[in-house]
Formats: C-alpha cells, sequence, structure tokens
C-alpha cells in the first residue's frame, strides 16, 4: 500500500504536474514527473474507463502499485502514471519491465550505463 504521503489526491495537484512535468511513454504507460516540494516522491494513478470495466482498471492500478513498491526512486518528485488500454492485456513481465524503463527514463531510478536520457536532461 502506498501511504497517504506518498499520494498525489487533489485535482489540482494532478493538473500542477501535468502543466510543469516531463513525460516520457510506451504503449502501456504514460509517466509524468515533475519536482516537488515534499521530502517524498508522491504519486498518482490515472487509469480511464478505455483501459476497461471497474475490475479490470482496480486490477491494471494494484499491479501498477506493486510495481512502484518494488521501485527505489529519487525523492522529491511527484509522479503520474497514466495507463494506456494495453496495460490491462499485458503480462506480469512485460507490465513490470515497461513501467521501470520509463522510471529509468524519466530519472526517477538509478540510471544505468546502456539508458538514455535522465530527468535533468543530461545523456548517461
Amino acid at each position: 500500500m502506498i501511504n497517504r504521503d506518498q499520494r498525489l489526491r487533489k485535482r489540482a495537484d494532478f493538473d500542477s504536474v501535468r502543466a510543469r512535468g516531463k513525460r516520457v511513454s510506451d504503449n502501456l504507460f504514460v509517466l509524468t514527473v515533475a519536482h516537488s516540494e515534499a521530502a517524498r516522491t508522491r504519486w498518482g494513478l490515472a487509469v480511464s474507463r478505455r483501459v476497461g470495466n471497474a475490475v479490470v482498471r482496480n486490477r491494471v492500478k494494484r499491479k501498477i502499485r506493486e510495481n512502484i513498491r518494488d521501485m527505489t526512486c529519487k525523492t522529491g518528485l511527484d509522479v503520474i502514471v497514466f495507463a494506456r488500454p494495453g496495460a490491462a492485456d499485458a503480462g506480469s513481465e512485460s507490465f513490470r519491465s515497461s513501467l521501470h524503463k520509463l522510471a529509468r527514463r524519466a530519472g526517477l531510478t538509478p540510471i544505468s550505463a546502456k539508458s538514455g536520457d535522465n530527468f535533468d536532461g543530461a545523456k548517461s
């Protein structure tokens, strides 16, 4: 479970991250990342009705939260994870690898020698 202080909960918070954040995406997810005043990284999840019915959307959110728990992330960021319709049908391994690759590309996790741009725009 993501603690209350680790969640984006208000519409104004989501709007702020969307307006000033950097977006990275693939066929399963769109991650929007923005710097924050908070000491912790805060997460917001957005799974629209295009992904599926309530059962499917809740399953996708559970899988996202499970994968977020496993990540070691930088602090002081606000992150929104938008699920695309393909996320509902993705297998566990492709789901996990997609989220982790996007997190690396966005600069959330430590950068490996093979990855691309980090959040600050510097090449690794």
